[in-house]
């Protein structure tokens, strides 16, 4: 990614002479007139397949998702209910109520097997109905850590797999992939241009005390130089946890008392200060929340 040069010269031709001026006080990022678009607004619903098909719980955590203004949810669990098919008209009563009654645009599948995106793709390909399907095929495979369950080589296969569901049965749901870290041993960079040429939608998380852009900073910015080199502007999303190490302070009503979608706006206003030009490469259209039970725990 291009950035402004952090030294500018200035050259007078004074009787014959050619004086140079150097200066390192200009700033490298100047303002970048780009609005960002807050599309997503996301909970990740852990424990769901204990919510599925009681009606208290189901509008309990409904309830919460309308009025503190969420509008998509990622749900967790979900392998202890596609790969029961007697579970499937649960979930679509579920997935229909919540868009019809609750302001939710997306669900997503978070998942992390190959198995179980074919399970939630035999699901949606069984409904009639659009208001009953996934939107999002969301992947969770943590290959940064020391002893992963998937590692780097078997993520790869797990992205083009979802991806050639997509395009194979001509469904219209969006890809992505949450990542904490890039690993070194595998090249980051070249980590970077492989999310960014096979995904629709990378969530990166920020987990700190505080909504931060310099936590993010690293892992954006190559983001960013592949998207330039590959001419590709992917969605990012943010991801804020909730847990009590992390933000909850933050968004406690005992403590900071601040709202969920202004961890975002802190965020944006942080990252435009320090390095705008990033906006130029990446599109961040949302952030996602980690996770219900500790969300409600904070407000």
């Amino acid at each position: 990614m291009k950035t402004w040069s952090r030294l500018f010269v200035i050259i007078l031709f004074i009787a014959g002479t050619f004086i140079v001026f150097q200066s390192c006080n200009v700033q490298d990022n100047l303002a970048v007139p780009i609005e960002v678009n807050l599309l997503h607004k996301g909970l990740y619903v852990d424990r769901f397949q204990d919510i599925l098909g009681d009606t208290a719980k189901e509008n309990k955590l409904l309830r919460y998702v309308k009025s503190h203004d969420f509008n998509e949810l990622s749900l967790y669990g979900l392998w202890e209910i596609t790969n029961r098919p007697s579970k499937y008209p649960s979930l679509a009563r579920f997935i229909s109520k919540a868009r019809k009654d609750f302001g939710v645009t997306k669900i997503s599948a978070t998942h992390s097997t190959i198995k179980a995106f074919n399970e939630c793709e035999a699901y949606n390909l069984g409904r009639n109905n659009e208001s009953e399907k996934f939107d999002v095929f969301s992947i969770e495979n943590e290959w940064w850590q020391t002893n992963p369950e998937c590692n780097y080589a078997c993520n790869q296969n797990l992205i083009l797999h979802i991806k050639d569901l997509k395009i194979q049965n001509k469904d219209n749901f969006d890809t992505e992939i949450y990542i904490g870290w890039l690993n070194a041993q595998n090249n980051d960079f070249e980590e970077a241009k492989f999310l960014v040429n096979n995904l629709d939608k990378i969530a990166v998380h920020c987990y700190d005390g505080t909504p931060n852009f310099d936590y993010t900073k690293e892992r954006l910015l190559l983001l960013a130089k592949a998207a330039k080199e590959l001419n590709k502007k992917p969605e990012i999303l943010i991801i804020f946890s909730s847990e009590q190490e992390f933000m909850f302070k933050y968004f406690s009503k005992t403590h900071q008392n601040k709202n969920f979608i202004t961890a975002f706006d802190d965020f944006i206003k942080d990252l435009k200060k320090s390095n705008s030009y990033i906006l130029l490469d990446l599109n961040f259209t949302g952030y996602k929340i980690f996770t219900y039970s500790e969300a409600v725990l904070a407000r």
